[in-house]
């Protein structure tokens, strides 16, 4: 998405990431080398068991991103910073992969998975309400529950439009 964004001439400078412990260099990302293309001969034996590469914890490093951590404390200065610079007309992209957490019960309690905290759609209403009125609000949203977070468009459900999301519109209404 980075390289996506500076191709299409977003200035690096407009460009913040929030990932795990930010640049904290401990270990906080898991990953694994891909087996090779032909190591589904291995798969389900005992050999392949062994071969398997196995999981790694490394450091989240992005060549040429200053990574922010994803902490409410940080998310919440991002925000109190860019009221300051965002102006009505502008646009901001809120693009979210990680894990999230649901309440069937209380959809405004689902959340987006931070670094050992969450961020829930009241906590997200609430910071986008302090942007100003006509910021455009695109969001992409991947993560488990994601589709509460429709509810940023409103004040108290699906039918009333929220101020801090002019430009959000939902598609489709199905049950909450």
């Amino acid at each position: 998405m980075v390289h996506l964004l500076r191709v299409r001439g977003v200035a690096p400078e407009r460009i913040h990431v929030f990932s795990a412990d930010g640049e904290d260099p401990a270990a906080d990302l898991t990953t694994r080398d891909s087996p090779p293309a032909d190591f589904w001969l291995l798969e389900g034996t005992s050999l392949g068991d062994r071969l398997r590469p196995q999981a790694r914890i490394i450091n989240t490093q992005w060549a040429g991103v200053t990574l922010h951590p994803a902490r409410q404390a940080a998310l919440r200065e991002w925000f109190e910073a860019a009221r300051k610079r965002i102006v009505p007309g502008d646009r901001l992209l809120i693009f979210v992969t990680d894990h999230g957490t649901g309440d069937r019960d209380d959809p405004e309690s689902s959340a987006i998975s931070l670094w050992g905290e969450k961020l829930t759609v009241r906590e997200l209403k609430a910071l986008l309400a302090r942007l100003p009125a006509g910021v455009q609000v695109v969001m992409v949203m991947s993560q488990c529950y994601s589709g509460a977070f429709a509810n940023v468009i409103s004040e108290s459900g699906p039918r009333e439009p929220h101020r801090a999301a002019e430009g959000l519109r939902l598609l489709s209404r199905g049950p909450r």
